[in-house]
């Protein structure tokens, strides 16, 4: 009986539905329930059977039931069963011999019949295609064509190597093929071979050719390259109705794997079937399509003779050296089509060359010749021409033409590597005359573009980098972007170009920091308006991308050459200054957040890296961290005052939640330009501790409840304050901890939390003890939010963050108990709670919690009485028995370390407690041995011991 989903909708339903989106679900529900229904696959049957269907969706739906079932019940079925999907197979023959089925259905049907094939044969239908499909012979188109499909599904659920599938499939299939082999593929040869000569409708033919192309990959290679079935081929190679198809097919046949005194001969006799018919000759008539047939062949000819060249014995003077021989011999007679096919103007066409004029390449670089140089320059001379945009496509666009050019450069760049790995003056001799070019004027936009792209690119091209090459080729390579950047104006009409600028000079800044002139030259154009300083806000989106990408180029150069540019202080403030400052007003910025960010944190970088006085240093730094600090003061202005008003609409709560933050990240950028240094008082030295501090101090008290979103951006502040400064922090950092403490209600927030209490505490250690920071309430938050909460009340369904919360809090404990600080700032209460949590952190599934927790509890027991101690024992004695323990893996091997060595230590402190405490609670054997090995041995002696003992206590 059907369950009452399936019974509820009268499958009628689906022809109005079909197309009603309110309706989708119950569609779905309706054909779920035929599926998970006994019997439903059996009434979808019957309704195909007897035509009880409005329209082709209808019995598309009832096919995917039937589908269903073959893929996850067809396998166990009993007799009755098989024979009625034997029955309804032959139904569906009939119905497509008698009627104009739609291709989606024809499709859905294949699909079934290749599942059906795949869980029948060989066992319970050997003759599976004989008796279903070549039996009733090769005639009718319709059936023909639903022959050929079902093959092309068969092989999608039998051989397709792009699908992954289980291993139990994976063999399944192998003995399928294995069979297929054995049983019916002469067959099915022989009635390819018939349908290529006596049927003449074009898809029929297509559909053949790519069946070949699939199936020739793992049949007896001699079923298809024979002389009765190649010259169909190339025949249908000369139609353009049937080229591409047969394309595949030709080209399985070459590229198929197998010996090479096999596959030599063979190519060599199709290469010379496909020269009769010159399917390889190119001329100004020929179209598209014959250049990409052309290329297809040459290329899979090429790569075939070459794989079979670089196999042969060189030294023997076999049948195969010689064929190999006269097939090179064969393509050096197509250099010429090589070089044709390689430049031409459709891409598809070049891209197919690729692979084999790469190979070719390296056969050329392993035989030097002259020869060999003068197609080695030709084909460099035709990449370079590739090498420019066609004028057909933007250069300043982003559209698709642009990005599968794009593509279409990083194959050329490949082909010039081959190259240009031996061969380095091949590319920087071509580069060095279109300089001059450059010099004088006489190039356009799109090869000045291709020119530019190619220096960018030169340090990719050439072997071992320019930065150190001294004399040779190399160190002229390095003269190139220099020369470049000085023939071109960045102040371009073209977005492209200018970019493209300031690309080669953050990529090659090593090579010009060797002139400090060169350096402090490039500034100018950085923050010009064509840079950075393109505060035009009718500005085209091309021009706002480059004017981002040079903000973080910028940021960058800056970072690196910092050195170099105490100069430009002066003149990079005042141009900055206006741009950093442009928010003011809450409308939107010309910036994103993340281009002021970069801005911020260069031009703070120069001001602590200028050699001017601290007191400017100073001056400067208050006046960027006061624009940030105003901007916000008067952002939270404005929101409390939409706020009373109830005018707070979510629009601009959006915008608030961002640019709030993003002021708190403003100065975490500042902040930056100090840790460069690598000095920690160098906030200090400039004079800029107290601005900083303000700062800190104006977001802390903006923390609330409803301004939670702040507490993240503050907390990594405050935390690259603790870096930069010392004890001035302290009162800061109290009402700060304080504050994110009570906002901390998950585990991530805590966890951030609890990173930066431990950096403060590693940092001042016994200093703390002066500050008013009160480290207990954060144990003691996080110990209650550790203990109390579970994975799903803190939106954490992994864990993870949980975990990584258990760590950091055991982490914690540790530095408190490693700096003496522990029971000075935490009360004996919540220190005994601790050391409880300790001990059941102890037995954590996570090995690197259980291996903190171990060493918390032997930093705890020092000094403590002997109830203390026998607590410590009795779980660490007991933590290798856990079931979820394992002695195989290295962080549970440093987990028993730490467990031995705690109780070898508290055994010299109270070797007749431990004893007591061994022998109360573990065998005989296992005591005495435990005990000598406490007394005897140590280091990983003594930890190879405990493991053993360990084990065997476990096996037995």
């Amino acid at each position: 009986m059907m369950d009452g989903k399936a019974t509820a909708v009268d499958g009628r339903f689906l022809t109005s539905a079909l197309n009603d989106p309110t309706k989708q679900s119950q569609i779905y529900e309706y054909v779920e329930a035929l599926k998970g229904d006994e019997n439903g696959w059996k009434k979808s049957i019957e309704n195909i059977v007897t035509n009880d269907l409005r329209s082709a969706e209808e019995c598309f739906i009832m096919l995917q039931v039937v589908e269903d079932y073959v893929k996850t019940r067809y396998a166990m079925s009993d007799e009755s069963s098989t024979n009625i999907i034997k029955q309804f197979l032959s139904h569906l023959l009939r119905k497509n011999g008698e009627e104009d089925i739609p291709s989606f259905l024809v499709n859905k049907m294949a699909q079934i019949f290749a599942l059906v094939f795949a869980v029948d044969f060989p066992v319970r239908w050997p003759n599976f295609i004989q008796e279903v499909f070549l039996s009733s012979g090769m005639e009718d188109t319709r059936a023909i064509q639903f022959y050929l499909k079902t093959l092309l599904a068969i092989d999608s659920e039998v051989v397709d190597r792009d699908i992954q599938r289980a291993s139990h499939v994976f063999d399944r299939n192998a003995k399928i093929k294995d069979a297929m082999r054995d049983v019916c593929m002469i067959d099915c040869v022989r009635s390819w071979y018939h349908i290529l000569k006596e049927i003449s409708d074009i898809s029929t033919q297509s559909l053949v050719l790519d069946v070949i192309a699939i199936y020739v990959d793992w049949i007896d290679i001699e079923l298809v390259a024979n002389e009765e079935l190649v010259p169909l081929l190339i025949d249908r190679l000369a139609h353009s109705c049937t080229t591409q198809a047969a394309q595949g097919a030709v080209c399985g046949i070459i590229g198929k794997k197998m010996p090479s005194h096999k596959k030599i001969p063979l190519v060599l006799a199709i290469a010379k079937v496909i020269n009769e018919h010159k399917l390889l000759e190119i001329s100004e008539e020929c179209g598209e399509e014959d250049e990409l047939r052309a290329a297809n062949l040459l290329s899979a000819i090429g790569l075939a003779v070459i794989d079979s060249y670089t196999k042969t014995d060189k030294e023997s003077l076999s049948e195969e050296k010689q064929g190999t021989l006269t097939g090179m011999k064969m393509l050096e007679k197509e250099v010429k089509t090589m070089l044709q096919l390689l430049g031409s103007n459709n891409e598809d066409v070049s891209m197919s060359m690729m692979d084999f004029v790469k190979n070719y390449i390296g056969l050329i670089m392993q035989n030097p010749s002259q020869e060999g140089d003068r197609i080695l320059m030709n084909i460099m001379g035709v990449v370079l021409k590739r090498y420019e945009m066609d004028e057909d496509v933007d250069m300043d666009g982003t559209g698709e033409k642009q990005s599968d050019f794009h593509e279409y450069r990083k194959e050329l760049r490949h082909v010039m590597h081959a190259i240009t790995l031996k061969r380095p003056d091949l590319i920087i001799v071509p580069l060095e005359v279109r300089m001059r070019e450059m010099k004088e004027n006489r190039v356009g936009l799109k090869k000045t573009e291709a020119n530019l792209h190619l220096i960018y690119s030169l340090s990719e091209l050439l072997p071992n980098g320019l930065l150190n090459a001294r004399g040779g080729w190399l160190e002229r390579g390095g003269r190139l972007p220099l020369e470049a950047l000085s023939i071109l104006s960045p102040h371009s009409s073209s977005p492209t170009l200018t970019l493209l600028y300031f690309e080669i000079v953050s990529r090659y800044e090593k090579l010009m920091c060797r002139d400090s002139a060169v350096i402090i030259s490039l500034v100018p154009h950085f923050i010009s308006d064509y840079g950075l300083g393109n505060n035009n806000p009718t500005v085209r989106a091309r021009q706002r991308v480059v004017r981002s990408r040079v903000i973080y180029l910028f940021s960058r150069f800056v970072k690196s050459q910092k050195s170099l540019l105490a100069a430009a202080v002066p003149e990079v403030i005042m141009r900055v200054a206006p741009l950093v400052s442009c928010q003011d007003d809450l409308s939107s910025s010309l910036l994103s957040h993340q281009d002021h960010g970069y801005l911020l944190e260069a031009t703070a970088t120069l001001i602590v890296f200028s050699d001017i006085e601290a007191s400017v240093k100073a001056q400067y730094m208050t006046e960027l961290a006061s624009t940030i600090g105003n901007r916000f003061k008067k952002q939270l202005e404005w929101m409390g005052d939409m706020e009373s008003r109830g005018q707070l609409d979510g629009k601009a709560k959006h915008f608030l939640e961002e640019s709030l933050p993003a002021n708190v990240s403003y100065t975490i950028k500042l902040t930056k330009a100090f840790g460069l240094s690598g000095k920690e008082k160098n906030m200090k030295e400039c004079g800029c501790a107290g601005i900083f501090i303000e700062l800190l101090n104006l977001f802390t008290s903006s923390l609330s409840f409803s301004r939670a979103f702040l507490a993240e951006s503050t907390r990594q502040l405050a935390g690259r304050l603790v870096l930069c400064l010392d004890d001035e922090l302290f009162p800061s950092l109290s009402l700060l901890l304080s504050s994110l403490s009570s906002l901390a209600s998950d585990a991530d927030s805590m966890l951030h939390l609890l990173i930066l209490t431990n950096n403060i505490v590693q940092k001042h250690k016994g200093g703390l003890l002066s500050s008013s920071i009160n480290v207990s309430s954060i144990l003691e938050a996080s110990f209650r939010l550790a203990t109390d909460s579970n994975p799903q009340l803190l939106n954490d369904p992994t864990g993870r963050s949980l975990m990584y919360l258990k760590r950091s809090f055991l982490t914690l404990v540790l530095s408190l108990l490693t700096t003496e600080l522990f029971e000075r700032v935490v009360d004996a209460d919540i220190g005994s709670r601790l050391f409880e949590f300790a001990r059941l952190l102890s037995i954590d599934s996570d090995a690197t919690t259980q291996k903190t927790a171990v060493t918390v509890l032997s930093r705890m027991v020092v000094g403590r009485g002997d109830e203390v101690m026998e607590q410590v024992l009795s779980t660490l004695l007991s933590l290798p028995l856990t079931p979820h323990f394992s002695f195989k893996d290295a962080a549970s091997q440093l987990v028993l370390h730490e467990v031995r060595s705690t109780i070898h230590a508290c055994f010299v402190q109270r070797p007749t407690l431990v004893t007591s405490l061994i022998s109360s609670n573990f065998p005989g054997d296992f005591c005495e041995q435990m005990l000598s090995s406490l007394t005897t041995l140590s280091g990983k002696d003594a930890d190879r011991t405990f493991t053993m003992l360990y084990t065997q206590l476990r096996a037995s």
